[in-house]
């Protein structure tokens, strides 16, 4: 889930070469392994995890590492919520971390975590009901503290979603090994994993025309999209007729990014 939520804000940032991450919350340093592969720019890594057993294992982890910066990533054992400064970075992610904050502490952590950061911020949630408002609490606070909207959303408007019975979230497929499968005393060999993300930057991202916010359904002869555009959530049906739009909607999958037309301008780029 955070290596697809990383992925979907540097298809829009691809210019990015951070060389500084801070990870809120880090647990054993899962996140820190996932920006490891998608960024080898990165040169120092920051871990803040309250629990001292996590961090622990987190560093036997690492130790095991062919990367130097995670074999040297620095590690603090202190709560997010703590007011002591951060370092600056220039990515900060903070992955099914801040759900374990008071409600009455999420603005300043997120305040906190925003002047800390550089360049990008990267907070992923369980894709429940209950993660999708907190992201968006976030993302609310980061827009009026200046911040544009990378991923999912193809806009910087409120979720149009927001208000609903629903709730934006994606999904993806993790393997199961015979022990993985024995501790959750699980017969298939995979599960799906729901979660909520946004990427907020200091700079826009490149424009695109939407995000599949559904499961593609694939009937006979069509695909139909739900598409979360810049006027709001719309459904549309793709007909093995046009042949051109059939091709491109089957490649798409759930949490895709809708590329703009080539004869679009970048001129209304709103981020």
């Amino acid at each position: 889930a955070i290596s697809a939520a990383l992925c979907a804000a540097s298809e829009r940032q691809p210019a990015w070469e951070p060389r500084t991450v801070l990870d809120i919350g880090s647990g054993p340093g899962t996140a820190m392994w996932a920006v490891a592969e998608l960024w080898p720019s990165v040169e120092r890594f920051v871990l803040v995890e309250r629990d001292a057993r996590m961090v622990a294992a987190g560093q036997r982890l690492a130790r095991g590492s062919s990367r130097p910066a995670i074999r040297d990533a620095e590690w603090q054992v202190r709560d997010m919520a703590s007011p002591d400064a951060l370092p600056e970075c220039d990515v900060v992610i903070a992955a099914y971390a801040l759900g374990e904050l008071a409600p009455t502490q999420l603005n300043g952590v997120v305040q906190q975590l925003w002047e800390s950061c550089r360049e990008a911020m990267v907070l992923v949630e369980p894709g429940t009901p209950r993660g999708f408002l907190t992201l968006q609490a976030g993302r609310h606070l980061l827009s009026d503290l200046g911040a544009h909207t990378v991923a999912p959303c193809p806009h910087d408007a409120p979720c149009p979603l927001l208000g609903s019975s629903r709730w934006c979230h994606f999904s993806v497929r993790l393997e199961r090994s015979r022990v993985h499968r024995l501790v959750k005393r699980a017969e298939l060999a995979y599960e799906d994993e729901p979660y909520a993300y946004i990427a907020m930057s200091r700079q826009p991202g490149l424009p695109i025309e939407a995000r599949v916010i559904g499961a593609p359904r694939v009937g006979h002869g069509h695909v139909e999209l739900e598409l979360c555009t810049v006027t709001g959530v719309h459904g549309t049906i793709a007909s093995r007729r046009d042949r051109e739009a059939y091709r491109s909607a089957r490649r798409l999958r759930w949490g895709a990014a809708v590329p703009r037309p080539s004869s679009s301008t970048d001129e209304d780029d709103g981020g």
